[in-house]
């Protein structure tokens, strides 16, 4: 039985004022097994931390620090978050749940360690039933803190596993997946290729994009990475990311932020294929997909091909060699071929199919537990 903590607070008071339609936010939360809300007197620590689902295991997620303007938002972040690691998780065949964990940052942009510490005692609460995973917008020193109170984290212990490099390759490997499925050929020499923001990952998949013999254009808010890559390989085209949407391609690699394909973008594209690491890019899944399509779009989901960092954590925790992470992760290849296969029978979108494949798996182990 899926049960929620103050469910009419998180739909009446955190989403006040807020453009989601209210069913669209009981859903999203309902479809929840638990949503914890922190607002801790003694610290002054906001936070949220969403468990989706843990049918197939303890419920990986990752632990965002970020200022929001209003505390709905963080709501919603943390619900698509959460949801898209289960997609991952089991797309990728691993035997845990998607989470996902937001801590307001201060005014100044910062959390204290001692609000950092807190956190890992209510992570305790949940016995177990979250990992908490870092992200890129904390630090190795922030996580610590979060360990001093809590066990149930990464240990991050094996220096040799750069998740940034995981993540790419993935991504790569679904991106020639998903070249293969629409041209014949997962050849990439000479494609026209657009990289949307170049940060670890970004950087990542245009080094292997390079090796590939790809034409790479890349784009990102901060000019100095596109300059320190345009100094690497002086052969990269550059232009301003406002450019991204309105340049001709073959294919766009959404590497920043999410959302940037939305019903007014999508009439501006001239690409045949999106593809890319960052995570939930279309702003509205359902609507969005299927108007890409009608513009002749191939969109694979992000969380299909991105889910390498997921991946390098859970072998990280289970402490697996990194022979077996590899081959995890090329799989992404064969099930990003298998979800379009999937698709085109069901004559559905491909994010719509990924979604169903997900669903119908977690229903059938729900069913052989009982």
């Amino acid at each position: 039985m899926r049960t929620l903590k103050n469910i009419d607070f998180l739909i009446e008071k955190a989403y006040k004022n807020t453009i989601t339609k209210p069913e669209d936010v009981q859903k999203n939360v309902l479809e929840h097994e638990n949503i914890l809300y922190i607002k801790d007197k003694q610290t002054g620590l906001k936070a949220v931390i969403a468990i989706h689902d843990t049918t197939l295991g303890a419920a990986f997620g990752t632990v965002n620090i970020q200022q929001y303007d209003q505390v709905n938002k963080a709501f919603e972040d943390v619900i698509k978050y959460s949801r898209s690691a289960t997609y991952k998780a089991a797309l990728a065949g691993l035997s845990i749940g998607g989470a996902h964990a937001i801590l307001l940052a201060n005014e100044d942009e910062t959390v204290t360690p001692e609000q950092l510490r807190k956190f890992g005692t209510y992570i305790n609460i949940l016995k177990g039933k979250y990992i908490a995973t870092p992200s890129s917008s904390i630090s190795t020193e922030e996580f610590n803190f979060i360990k001093e109170t809590t066990n149930h984290t990464i240990s991050f212990q094996r220096k040799t596993l750069n998740i940034s490099t995981f993540t790419a390759y993935g991504t790569l490997e679904g991106i020639k997946a998903s070249a293969f499925y629409l041209w014949g050929s997962e050849e990439l020499r000479n494609r026209k290729i657009v990289v949307q923001g170049v940060g670890k990952v970004g950087t990542q998949i245009v080094e292997f994009l390079v090796k590939d013999g790809a034409d790479i254009t890349i784009a990102d808010t901060d000019y100095n990475k596109v300059e320190a890559l345009l100094n690497r390989f002086p052969h990269l085209n550059a232009i301003d990311p406002k450019d991204v949407l309105t340049h001709e391609a073959d294919i766009l690699i959404p590497a920043a932020t999410s959302g940037v394909i939305n019903e007014f973008t999508i009439p501006l594209l001239n690409y045949k294929l999106i593809a890319g690491p960052a995570d939930n890019q279309l702003k509205n899944e359902e609507e969005d997909a299927k108007l890409l399509e009608e513009h002749g779009i191939l969109f694979t989901p992000d969380f299909l091909i991105n889910a390498g960092s997921l991946i390098t954590n859970y072998f990280e925790y289970s402490q697996l060699d990194k022979d077996h992470l590899q081959a995890k992760i090329e799989k992404i290849y064969i099930t990003t071929l298998e979800t379009f296969f999937y698709a085109k029978q069901k004559n559905s979108a491909p994010i719509t199919a990924a979604k169903k494949i997900v669903k119908t798996y977690l229903n059938q182990v729900q069913i052989r537990k009982n």
